[in-house]
């Protein structure tokens, strides 16, 4: 068990919990080139993005009181100065025979090492602006089976910036666990 996200709270987007949501989250951070990392751990799955390109996805399966999170080396992404996190997760919210119903729910952080001390870049809270997502279709539920799970559909040509899906704060998803346990293989 690890001690990770001590200033990071539990998210979601506002007004929302739904069954196969896609929500997105974003966030600026001011850094250096070197020795960045991020944490991140959600309900569903995630795709990270630092700086718009893409480093990494994929939720270990856990379970809504046993929560494994991915440290990601961010090193090679980051920029001198002001740097963008993105992510995109996808909360399926249905049960399924890889996934147990639970809460909609994303929480991370990105640190840097200085000098033997830890330095918090950036942590999710109710400050984060986050949106449902405009390129995939939320609320189908379409069961592809009870093995497999849910569908998706996306369209890979909708416009990220639509007006019609307006970035908002984040409001704080309560119930989750407050241990943390590192993914136990690689990636």
């Amino acid at each position: 068990m690890c001690h990770y996200f001590k200033s990071s709270k539990w998210i979601w987007i506002s007004g929302r919990d739904g069954v196969d949501e896609y929500a997105e989250f974003s966030c600026r951070f001011d850094a250096r080139k070197a020795g960045a990392v991020c944490r991140v751990s959600c309900d569903g799955d995630y795709t990270l993005l630092i700086n718009g390109a893409y480093v990494a996805s994929n939720q270990y399966g856990d379970y809504e009181q046993y929560k494994i999170f991915d440290e990601i080396d961010i090193s090679g992404y980051l920029r001198e100065g002001v740097n963008d996190l993105f992510l995109l997760v996808w909360h399926f919210g249905a049960d399924s025979q890889r996934y147990q119903k639970a809460k909609a729910g994303v929480i991370f952080e990105i640190t840097a090492e200085k000098d033997g001390e830890t330095l918090l870049l950036a942590a999710s809270s109710e400050q984060t602006e986050s949106r449902l997502c405009p390129a995939y279709r939320s609320h189908i539920g379409h069961l592809i089976s009870g093995q497999l799970g849910l569908n998706y559909h996306v369209n890979a040509e909708a416009a990220t910036h639509d007006a019609a899906y307006p970035f908002a704060l984040s409001r704080e998803a309560v119930g989750f666990p407050t241990e943390f346990y590192p993914r136990p293989i690689k990636k």
